[in-house]
C-alpha cells in the first residue's frame, strides 16, 4: 500500500465539500474518488512515458 500525503487550500476544501453535497457523500469519501482519479491519470501518463521511445 502507498501512503500519499496531499496538501489542499481552503478552495479545495470547499470544492470537496460542494462535490460530497452534490453526489450526497462525505467529504473523506469525495477527496478519496478525486485522489483515486488523479493517481490513475498519473499511472497512466507514466506508462505512456516509458512507452514512448525518446529519438537522439
Amino acid at each position: 500500500m502507498r501512503r500519499v500525503y496531499v496538501k489542499l487550500t481552503k478552495l479545495d476544501l470547499e470544492r470537496l465539500q460542494k462535490l460530497a453535497e452534490q453526489h450526497r457523500r462525505h467529504p473523506s469519501v469525495e477527496a478519496a474518488v478525486l485522489l483515486d482519479e488523479a493517481l490513475r491519470r498519473h499511472e497512466q501518463a507514466e506508462r505512456q512515458r516509458q512507452e514512448v521511445p525518446v529519438c537522439s
